[in-house]
């Protein structure tokens, strides 16, 4: 046995490695695909599209135009709505660029907003200023959305759809990050693999 590991080519254990986190990806995907569908047909997650005016503002106010200008570096959209949620996608414009965009969510079991239950806004590629934010489905209680960073920025919002109903192929979409990650766990995942054959290799001598 201890002769078999010895003989396990790099390249093996890349490729292994590899696999194992394509299956993974794979499997993932067709859970939250499972658990979304569920969710659509029992009637508990719907899609459904609001404006600005459904949300309260913290440091965000009118000053004249039709954007809401920001007054500290905490502006907040909130809303409270015990709902399903698995995306939000929105339009946005801003005078200057609007550094992190994140959305901090509550739940029943953990109420309140904090930095281990928050999601990325991404731009989506072809459509200038709309943002996209998306998770497995999720039980929350309140969204809170920090749209910018920057004392002074002005803001100008269109339409919130929340939980936008994605294709089966959505949920396996290859994206520049899940490429950077593959690649990333891969070289972990190996080093790990190849630490423990000459681990072996070494003690059973």
């Amino acid at each position: 046995m201890v002769k078999k590991i010895e003989k396990i080519k790099s390249w093996q254990i890349i490729l292994f490695s590899a696999l194992f986190l394509v299956v993974l990806f794979v499997g993932y995907g067709s859970i939250n695909y499972a658990r979304e569908t569920s969710a659509r047909k029992n009637g508990t997650l719907q899609e459904k599209v609001v404006d600005v005016y459904r949300f309260q503002f913290k440091e965000l106010g009118y000053a004249g135009g039709e954007g809401l200008k920001v007054f500290s570096h905490d502006p907040q959209l909130l809303m409270e709505t015990p709902q399903a949620f698995t995306s939000l996608k929105f339009y946005m414009e801003s005078s200057m660029h609007p550094g992190e965009v994140v959305l901090y969510y509550s739940t029943e079991k953990a109420p309140g907003y904090s930095e281990h239950r928050r999601l990325w806004a991404t731009s989506v590629d072809g459509e200038p200023n709309w943002y996209l934010i998306e998770t497995p489905v999720k039980n929350v209680t309140a969204l809170r959305l920090d749209p910018t960073m920057y004392i002074g920025n002005e803001l100008i919002f269109g339409d919130f759809i929340f939980n936008r109903e994605k294709s089966f192929g959505d949920f396996f979409e290859i994206t520049t990050g899940r490429v950077y990650e593959l690649i990333v766990y891969t070289a972990i995942i190996s080093s790990c693999l190849r630490w423990l054959q000459e681990f072996i290799t070494k003690k059973f001598e």
